[in-house]
């Protein structure tokens, strides 16, 4: 599966995540790198070496092999979609 190489089609703002680990790249915030993707397999690979959270309801929560959708991502009046 596609996995994204380089941190700029990785890397995300915080308001756009669903997945964040601690990084001390240059593109973190406040210590944490915030990604958005669909791609389970990717964050598998990441909560190997990392403590990845994962957004649910617009909380963080520790990863436990579950990947969010993105209407459970933020609560419903937080996703400027709906």
């Amino acid at each position: 599966m596609f996995k994204n190489m380089d941190y700029k089609d990785t890397y995300c703002k915080p308001e756009a995540s669903n997945v964040r680990y601690p990084s001390s790249a240059k593109e973190s915030v406040n210590g944490w790198a915030y990604i958005f993707t669909q791609d389970q397999e990717y964050v598998d690979d990441l909560s190997v070496n990392h403590r990845v959270e994962v957004r649910i309801n617009d909380q963080w929560r520790l990863y436990s092999r579950y990947l969010p959708s993105r209407e459970e991502m933020l609560s419903v009046e937080d996703d400027p979609i709906r």
